[in-house]
């Protein structure tokens, strides 16, 4: 519980890992895979049995950031979208933190925290992927630690 705090209420509120709360002489060579966050999430899931998540901010923050990589490449016949409503047969409207179309063709796209492999942020984004909507879901830590990476799989899955 002390860890899960101390994770949880950083002394220095960083964004990652930093010397007070993760970071040590001993793990120097680990810091750009630690993250507070995504350890707290693990810790309460073990304590708690609450499934991993990441708060919203984090993960429109991700979103911001691959929204903005997959504007910078031109993609050509490609209409891209952030934070629109999308109407979908038999759930209803959904918010679509990305949204690509390409022709007649809709894509959406979520971010997914690092420890629930494709499992959906929202409720409405899990129903629309379990109806057959297409969702391409990424991957949090993907998105900051090899945003090409990730755009190129988005970009992937458009072509």
């Amino acid at each position: 519980r002390t860890a899960l705090d101390r994770l949880e209420h950083c002394p220095a509120d960083c964004d990652e890992s930093c010397y007070q709360c993760l970071r040590s002489f001993r793990n120097r060579f680990e810091h750009g895979y630690l993250d507070r966050k995504v350890g707290a999430s693990l810790l309460r899931y073990l304590l708690d049995d609450d499934v991993p998540v990441l708060d919203q901010a984090r993960l429109d923050s991700s979103a911001d950031k691959l929204f903005a990589d997959l504007i910078s490449r031109d993609l050509v016949d490609v209409e891209l979208a952030r934070g629109v409503s999308v109407d979908v047969p038999g759930i209803g409207t959904l918010l679509a933190p990305i949204l690509a179309t390409k022709g007649s063709q809709q894509l959406i796209i979520g971010v997914h925290g690092p420890l629930t492999l494709d499992l959906a942020p929202t409720p409405e984004l899990h129903d629309a992927k379990e109806y057959g909507v297409p969702v391409k879901l990424v991957d949090d830590m993907i998105i900051s630690r090899n945003l090409p990476f990730a755009t190129s799989a988005v970009i992937k899955r458009l072509s």
